[in-house]
């Protein structure tokens, strides 16, 4: 990643590839897992996951199914987590309906 001091290389442990559209879905679940599960930041992100569903022009539903799928395969997510991936991608799909 290229920043005013230089470059910077961020190393996360569960990078890879994909289309764009993937980095919005992930984006977007993480943030609604956020808002269901931490009591402390939930209107956060709550807030913040309604101002990235509306600058979208829409999170597909291949996506979003990639991103709850590559989630639950993430070995650091508790078996509650990965549970509650199913409330979360509800909730992205309450938010983005008209």
């Amino acid at each position: 990643m290229l920043t005013p001091q230089g470059p910077v290389v961020i190393d996360w442990a569960t990078a890879s590839e994909g289309p764009p559209g993937l980095d919005s879905a992930m984006s977007a679940l993480i943030l609604a897992q956020a808002a269901l599960t931490m009591p402390d930041v939930a209107a956060a992100a709550r807030a913040v996951l309604a101002s990235l569903l509306r600058h979208l022009d829409t999170i597909e539903a291949d996506h979003l199914a990639e991103a709850r799928s590559r989630r639950a395969a993430n070995p650091t997510l508790t078996r509650a987590e990965i549970t509650g991936l199913a409330e979360a991608v509800t909730l992205i799909n309450q938010t983005t309906a008209p």
